[in-house]
């Protein structure tokens, strides 16, 4: 059967699971409520910590503006593509999946962010509605090159991400339990990709390896709200240019791996 790896079947079935998942409302009520709760908490703890002062030239409203973007990262569900994948190998269904006529890989990635439109939708009214009212606008020059330039800092982030989290799915073809793996990589684009600390607030040491690894680049957008944002923008590209030619190469690697396993096993 040929392949139909093509943009306009991408963007199908892209389409065909976002509207099955408006169907169900449960999981989006449940992550309204933990964006809520977890808006408040941040806010209380900034609101006590900074009140009216400014840290490295960062108010309380630069920071909160800073830390939402994990959530819209999070809305996104790049780290759902794991669970997805593993869950394939484990119960066996990846073997028929592969006959497929668009690539496994492919058609995982375009399932998965398609389920996760109407949930990034709702990540982007909440925070920005919250911020609004609890904050206000945030003080950039929102100039043309601004936009663009944190469009494509998320654009590039969100490939690094999904090929992170296809490589931690993977894994299910070597080691019984991936879930590991994926608590740790998933603790560290938190903690190093500025989820609860922006990254402009660490140390100088820690913000370079922050910006130099993986984790750091899929949240580098999370940056545009920082008073040296455009001037550090080209380092930022840099770094993600630099992780989306790795991460390629050990996908590829991974997969030509995994497919030589499914083979052996009959598959």
């Amino acid at each position: 059967m040929p392949r139909q790896n093509s943009l306009r079947t991408f963007v199908t079935i892209v389409q065909l699971a976002a509207r099955s998942t408006t169907e169900r409302l449960l999981p989006l009520v449940f992550s309204l409520g933990c964006t809520i709760v977890t808006l408040f908490g941040l806010f209380s703890v900034y609101q006590s910590s900074i009140g009216t002062a400014s840290v490295r030239g960062m108010n309380l409203a630069t920071v909160l503006w800073s830390l939402a973007m994990y959530s819209v990262y999070w809305g996104v569900g790049t780290r759902y593509i794991f669970r997805d994948i593993s869950d394939d190998v484990k119960d066996g269904s990846i073997e028929v999946r592969l006959v497929k006529p668009m690539h496994y890989l492919l058609w995982r990635v375009a399932h998965r962010l398609g389920k996760q439109i109407p949930m990034l939708g709702q990540q982007l009214v909440v925070n920005f509605s919250f911020l609004m009212v609890y904050v206000g606008a945030p003080e950039v020059h929102a100039t043309p090159v601004w936009f663009l330039t944190t469009v494509g800092l998320f654009v590039l982030g969100i490939f690094i991400s999904v090929m992170v989290f296809i490589c931690v799915g993977l894994s299910a073809f070597w080691i019984e339990n991936s879930m590991p793996v994926m608590w740790i990589v998933d603790k560290l684009v938190m903690i190093v990709g500025g989820a609860f600390v922006p990254i402009v607030l660490f140390p100088n040491a820690l913000r370079l390896i922050a910006e130099w690894s993986p984790f750091g680049a899929m949240m580098a957008f999370s940056q545009a709200f920082t008073p040296d944002f455009l001037h550090h923008a080209p380092f930022l590209f840099v770094s993600q240019a630099l992780w989306m030619m790795i991460m390629a190469g050990v996908v590829g690697l991974m997969w030509h791996l995994a497919m030589k396993r499914v083979a052996v096993n009959g598959g």
